[in-house]
Parts: structure tokens; sequence; C-alpha cells
């Protein structure tokens, strides 16, 4: 394991081939957090609400990878969950709760390039959702009281400010994610 949980993006690999699982933790801890678990029972033991992805192999021992799937979205879990699986995707993958879906072999570029794509869409989730919260407010106050109002009110403009800045940083995080997660998302 790299680095702390509470500093650092958490991946959580779940894979029952040891090498490959330890190879993906090799090239994963130079950048993040890495737990690994060699079967599906031990990934959900290993996992918590500090976990922002799960690179999940479909067939495991002891709770195969669409059980171990399952658990995790029925108990509201809101990591992105990568399939990564040397079994080729048919339509069941369309009901399946997963953010992406990898076949084996995967070239190290592929690994780092999914999970960074992966918590740019996790950013981007939270500050959209930050940014409808303060939004909606501002609606609410809008609705019940006269603007010429609420321009003499300190707590309105503040939240006026701060709507102007999460907008600058949903624009940020977009801007990043234009670069490079489209790029890779479009060429799978």
């Amino acid at each position: 394991m790299a680095g702390d949980d509470s500093t650092t993006d958490v991946v959580l690999i779940i894979e029952d081939d040891r090498d490959l699982a330890d190879y993906f933790t090799e090239v994963l801890a130079t950048d993040y957090t890495v737990r690994t678990a060699y079967d599906g029972f031990e990934g959900l033991v290993r996992y918590d609400a500090g976990v922002d992805v799960v690179l999940l192999d479909r067939n495991l021992p002891v709770l195969q990878g669409q059980t171990v799937l399952e658990h995790l979205r029925e108990h509201g879990h809101p990591c992105r969950i990568v399939m990564v699986t040397g079994v080729t995707p048919g339509t069941d993958i369309l009901d399946m709760g997963i953010d992406d879906y990898l076949e084996k072999p995967v070239t190290k570029d592929r690994l780092l390039e999914t999970v960074e794509v992966m918590l740019s869409l996790s950013s981007y989730d939270k500050e959209l959702a930050t940014l409808y919260t303060l939004s909606n407010k501002l609606a609410a106050l809008r609705q019940a009281h006269p603007i010429e109002e609420l321009e003499q009110d300190e707590s309105y403009r503040t939240l006026r400010d701060r709507i102007d800045r999460q907008i600058k940083r949903v624009d940020q995080v977009y801007a990043e994610m234009d670069d490079q997660s489209f790029d890779v998302l479009l060429r799978s």
C-alpha cells in the first residue's frame, strides 16, 4: 500500500490472479493508495467509504464479481467500478452497475488512463452536485423574495459569489476531462 488513505485517491483491486493483482498494485501505487484483495469476500471486507475506484474481476472465487458488484451498488457505495476481466462483454453488461469494462489483457497505460478517467468523473460529479445545491438555494430565495431585497443581504451576495466560484471549478474540472478523459472514453 502506498500513502495515507485520507490524503490520496484510493483504488481497490479485487482480482484472484495474484500476479496480475500485484502488477496492478505496483503500477497504481506510485499515484494512489491501493488496497488489494484476492477474492470477492476479501474485497468486500477491504472496501469502505474511502474507496474511490474498484477494479473488479468478473470471475472470482468465493464471491463472483457480479455478486460483489451487486452488494456494492445495493448498499449505496458511491465509488466508480470498473470490471476488469477475461470475459468478452455481452449485452448483459448493459444492466450491470459498472462505469467501465476492460477486457484482459490490460496495458499499463490503459489501466492508468482508466483510473484517472474514473477519478475525473467523480470529481466532476461532486463539483456539479455542489453547483446544483447552491443554485437551488439561490432559486428558492429569488422565488420567495424581491431581488431588490435580496441584493441588500450580505448572505445572498456571498451565495452568488460562491456560485460564481463553483461554476469556475466545474469548468476547470470539465476542461481537464476534455483534455484527457473524453479522449480515452472515445477511443474505447
